[in-house]
């Protein structure tokens, strides 16, 4: 249960102010905090607002709602009757924008305010918010905006040309503006209704139909407006028709905006299947838009901007790439593996070598110490630079690097595997083997690995495999490793064993091995359920006392008003002879754990410790078989 920040405040003496502070300082991420914190900003100073809500949307820029409050603080305390205030609300605006460029509602908010406070600069603006953001199904208010603004301005050939614009962009409330354009249309000729080009196009096609030289300029500028009206509509109804299709996608959706809580599954599959009908069907703009509104909501979802930046580098060129691979890395995902890597072959990619090295060494060392993928893309970085003693140099370094069991394993497996395959140097990848049996006991690659180097190399690879059992069996591999490495060295063992007498020893030597193992199992598991319910005990034992203690009279007066019936009794019952009782060995069963002096399994099948053992194996569960010895074979 959450602790109330007011309550934790008023015990330590805090303010909520400063509790929260210290919350988003420990914890960055702490999204609840962080909004708990701004909500308590009204009646702080101007810098500490300014402070707060910089570091949160430095942290969270997609939030347009706080960017709004930002400005909505800054109005508070200032007035937008002055400049001073309009030139910082702009700032506030342009920098929202910049960070999310593809955010309509952000788009939505800064025109409503430039629009108003910002008339000279509005237009420009408008241009660039439409080609960012007027696709998106929320668009309709931003073109409400903008086409209220242009008609504010008397000037009807640059309303003319926005409405062209609108009615060729496809939006979800794309089919509410035909009529106001026919309103608009009736009242205009056709000069301000076309572009230049666009009249001239029409001009060619009326004069070049014979059927048209003998009409009159009236009936000429009749026709030239519905040819023109003709061609939009059949620009908007073919836009119509693309609104529809992607409308399928559209109306599926949840949320659109930005949260930190997670997104749906089936809003990511639905974005899923979206890009890839419009990587299909869509054009590079739109392509690119819809990736941007995608990762809004989808900011933390790797597999998008992976799925982004390799499309992008295909269609857009490396640079931009580069810059959506920045981006990610910057502000949502600073240690994705697969963003970091890609990063890094792009830098690869623009011939920046050194630039890449730094960047290899940065992930290895800071963003990613454990990162196995990282550190087998900077060594294979120097093997393509033809930089072999830089490449197992660094091999060498991180081999003796302490990591995880998984990537001691790895590394060292990969760095034996460098000298088999690529070196052809034998003698160094056993060494490299033999140098980390300790370190990377309990890796099963590793042991996996080494098995099979042995089994392709060896001079007497049975021998040699046999000695490589006994050291897997004596490791700190657990039990289901062991048992997968133990049928790993049978199935090798027999493809090079020359006498099936030594493979069926083999067979029950696994057999009993595996019988050894489960009784220890069981007998630790007997030890623990043991343990388990004297710890129950101990905690009733207080309560048993109590109740005994209070029984304890009574029972004595039962026992002493028992006692002369039970004497009369015993008188009238004759003496019973008794009789000895035969002592029993019980059986021994099967998974039972073994003796304590039986001690641990030998490795060497050639010594008497080993005939000794599997001796007592035999006697301990009934089975008359002498022990027999394989022969090494080589």
């Amino acid at each position: 249960m959450p602790i109330d920040p007011n309550l934790l405040a008023s015990l330590e003496g805090q303010s909520p102010i400063e509790t929260l502070s210290k919350a988003v300082e420990k914890n960055p991420d702490d999204f609840d905090s962080w909004t708990k914190l701004l909500s308590k900003l009204d009646d702080q100073d101007i810098e500490t607002m300014r402070k707060y809500y910089e570091q949160f949307l430095g942290r969270f820029p997609l939030c347009y709602g706080y960017w709004k409050k930002y400005c909505d603080q800054e109005i508070k305390r200032g007035s937008l009757k002055k400049q001073e205030t309009i030139d910082r609300v702009n700032s506030i605006w342009s920098r929202a924008v910049a960070a999310a460029p593809y955010c309509v509602d952000m788009w939505i908010y800064y025109m409503s305010f430039a629009s108003t406070y910002m008339i000279a600069e509005a237009r420009d603006l408008f241009q660039k918010a439409v080609s960012l953001v007027g696709t998106d199904p929320g668009a309709g208010k931003l073109w409400d905006s903008y086409v209220m603004y242009e008609s504010s301005c008397n000037s009807p050939e640059t309303l003319a040309a926005l409405y062209a614009r609108l009615l060729s962009t496809p939006f979800k409330d794309l089919a509410t503006y035909w009529d106001p354009y026919m309103a608009f249309a009736s009242q205009q000729t056709v000069e301000i209704l076309a572009s230049d080009e666009e009249l001239k196009t029409l001009e060619t096609a009326f004069d070049g139909d014979e059927r048209n030289k003998l009409k009159s300029d009236e009936d000429r500028h009749i026709m030239l407006k519905k040819m023109l009206i003709d061609a939009r509509k059949a620009v908007f109804d073919m836009t119509l028709e693309k609104v529809k299709a992607r409308n399928v996608f559209d109306k599926k959706f949840k949320r659109l905006y930005f949260h930190f809580k997670p997104v749906s599954q089936n809003d990511l599959a639905n974005w899923r299947a979206y890009l890839d009908w419009e990587l299909i069907n869509g054009t590079t703009d739109s392509i690119t838009v819809l990736f941007e509104r995608c990762l809004i909501p989808c900011a933390y979802y790797e597999e998008f901007w992976v799925k982004y930046i390799n499309w992008a580098h295909m269609a857009r060129g490396l640079e931009d790439s580069m810059l959506i691979a920045n981006r990610c890395l910057e502000s949502y995902l600073p240690h994705s593996v697969k963003i970091l890597l890609t990063k890094a072959e792009l830098l690869e990619e623009a011939g920046d070598v050194e630039k890449t090295k730094s960047y290899c060494e940065e992930i290895v060392t800071k963003r990613c110490p454990e990162l196995l993928e990282g550190i087998v893309f900077y060594i294979e970085l120097l093997l393509r630079q033809h930089d072999r003693d830089g490449a197992e140099e660094l091999m060498e370094r991180f081999s003796n690097e302490d990591y995880s069991v998984e990537a001691n394993g790895f590394i060292v497996v990969y760095m034996a595997n460098y000298y088999w395959k690529v070196r052809k140097d034998l003698s160094m990848a056993r060494s490299v083997l033999t140098s980390n049996k300790d370190r990377c006991q309990k890796s099963l690659p590793f042991w996996k690995f080494f098995m099979n180097f042995l089994y392709s190399t060896a001079e007497h690879p049975a021998d040699e495999l046999l000695a490589l059992r006994g050291d897997c069996m004596g490791s700190a591999l657990d039990y289901a490793s062991k048992l997968e490495m133990y049928q790993l060295f049978l199935q090798y063992y027999a493809t090079i064993c020359e006498d099936v007498a030594n493979i069926k020893q083999m067979k029950l030597d696994y057999s009993l091995w595996k019988l050894a193992v489960s009784a220890e199992q069981q007998a630790e598991e007997q030890r623990a359920s043991q343990k388990r319910p004297s710890e129950e005990s101990a905690q009733n034992t207080q309560t048993q006392s109590q109740a005994a203690t209070q029984t304890q009279p009574m029972v004595q007066q039962q026992q002493q008003q028992q006692q002369p019936m039970m004497q009369q009794q015993q008188q009238q019952q004759p003496m019973m002879q008794q009789q000895p009782m035969m002592q029993q060995q019980p059986m021994m069963q099967m998974g039972q754990a073994m003796p304590q002096q039986m001690g641990t399994v030998p490795t060497d099948p050639n010594s008497p410790e080993y005939a000794q053992y599997y001796y007592q194996y035999y006697q301990y569960y009934g089975m008359n078989y002498g022990a027999q010895q394989p022969v090494p074979q080589k």
